[in-house]
């Protein structure tokens, strides 16, 4: 569901300086999916919340498009949108057991 204007929260999603080159991907409209774990943070991003996509100093923002919660890496290897750069994220189990895939548009 989309969320109006009024409702929409603001997001703040850090890239490491050594993963600049996703953050000049997405900001090039290169890469439109961003995944992160679906920890509970990130699994309350919604359509049509605000990204604001940071990389050391650099920012921009980004509209949510959509939001895909996936309850392993291989199934969303499996759908051909989302499949791609997949890698494990984090230490413990509960990071790794839910990937949420944010499809990213640019903020007019």
């Amino acid at each position: 569901m989309k969320r109006n204007p009024v409702q929409s929260k603001k997001w703040i999603l850090r890239f490491r300086a050594v993963d600049k080159k996703n953050f000049e991907e997405i900001k090039n409209g290169l890469k439109a999916v961003e995944t992160r774990a679906a920890t509970p943070k990130y699994r309350e991003i919604k359509r049509g919340d605000i990204l604001l996509i940071a990389c050391g100093k650099l920012r921009l923002e980004k509209e949510v498009k959509r939001v895909r919660v996936f309850r392993t890496i291989g199934a969303m290897a499996k759908q051909s949108r989302f499949g791609g750069s997949c890698r494990p994220w984090g230490r413990s189990p509960e990071c790794a057991r839910y990937i949420t895939a944010i499809r990213v548009t640019r903020k007019n």
